[in-house]
């Protein structure tokens, strides 16, 4: 089935952070023409450069949809468009079936604070000391570095998981 035939979700329509570190997949790196000495800044560039942002209400017909294998995400390279959690998910599990073993998928929400309950977002994470580097690839540029996410103070994140199923608490959820 291609993903562009996909009409309703097969596993989870609506992730949650109970089943988060499911939704990180390996990846067959020769069959994506990645090379397997990508940096995860390389992985970052790679998913903004190859993909556009648009909603799941056009690309799929319903208000959300993660992708469900790794097929979809074959799927998806080939359409090049959805929405932040595919992103997040393919930056992810490339970054994962590269070795970069600690990628984690968080879920949260970018905006000021009074906007949290609508502003939810979804991007990965990768470990730098005591903080993480941001691989957000929902826009359109290509950067030299990656920023760290205490520098990003937009982005709040409220539950991580890496494929592993550690799970960490952050922001408000923490709290």
């Amino acid at each position: 089935m291609k993903l562009t035939e996909i009409k309703k979700p097969i596993l989870y329509g609506f992730p949650n952070p109970r089943p988060l570190h499911t939704w990180l997949y390996y990846l067959d790196l020769n069959r994506l023409h990645i090379h397997k000495s990508l940096s995860v800044l390389n992985v970052r560039n790679f998913v903004t450069h190859h993909t556009t942002y648009q909603l799941d209400d056009v690309t799929y017909g319903m208000k959300e949809y993660w992708l469900q294998n790794a097929e979809d995400m074959m799927g998806f390279l080939e359409l090049r468009k959805d929405d932040c959690d595919a992103m997040a998910q393919l930056s992810a599990s490339i970054c994962y079936s590269l070795g970069f073993n600690k990628v984690r998928l968080a879920l949260g929400y970018c905006g000021e604070d009074a906007d949290w309950q609508s502003m939810n977002h979804a991007y990965a994470l990768y470990p730098q000391d005591d903080d993480y580097l941001l691989l957000e690839c929902t826009g359109d540029d290509i950067i030299a570095e990656l920023p760290l996410l205490s520098d990003c103070p937009k982005y709040h994140t409220l539950i991580s998981a890496d494929v592993f199923g550690d799970y960490q608490l952050h922001g408000r959820w923490a709290k």
